[in-house]
């Protein structure tokens, strides 16, 4: 499952809880790119029953708000299909893009971290809280 668009690369990981599909975006992104993207992020998902999703923004500087948008978009539809989304590498200017439009990061939908590999970790705590019976 394999899929190289214009501003993206998809390949599955297998991590502890399961699956994940990998969003890596590339620098050159556009909306018709991410359009792309997104449609072939869903269909993983969907095909795959993958129990994450890990965006990789280390190679985007910097977006628009319109990118910015659609990115939590695609992470908010992965969740409701079941997904836990950990988004990674994000650079300053991206950063700074998704703060200025009051995209902050819910923890509850999105982990922050560095690497995909930190990313991975991070859906497996996510995944194994989500295990741990609840206490009253």
């Amino acid at each position: 499952m394999s899929s190289s668009g214009r501003g993206h690369f998809l390949r599955p990981r297998t991590y502890g809880a399961g699956t994940a599909v990998v969003l890596r975006l590339h620098r050159e992104l556009d909306d018709a790119a991410l359009l792309e993207a997104e449609d072939a992020v869903l269909d993983a998902i969907s095909e795959s029953a993958a129990s994450g999703l890990v965006i990789d923004l280390t190679a985007v500087d910097v977006i628009d708000s319109l990118i910015a948008t659609k990115i939590m978009q695609i992470v908010r539809t992965a969740h409701c299909l079941g997904a836990e989304v950990a988004l990674v590498g994000v650079q300053p200017g991206v950063a700074a893009v998704m703060v200025e439009l009051d995209l902050l990061l819910d923890e509850a939908l999105v982990q922050p971290a560095r690497t995909v590999e930190e990313g991975l970790v991070c859906l497996e705590r996510v995944h194994e809280r989500h295990r741990q019976p609840a206490r009253f």
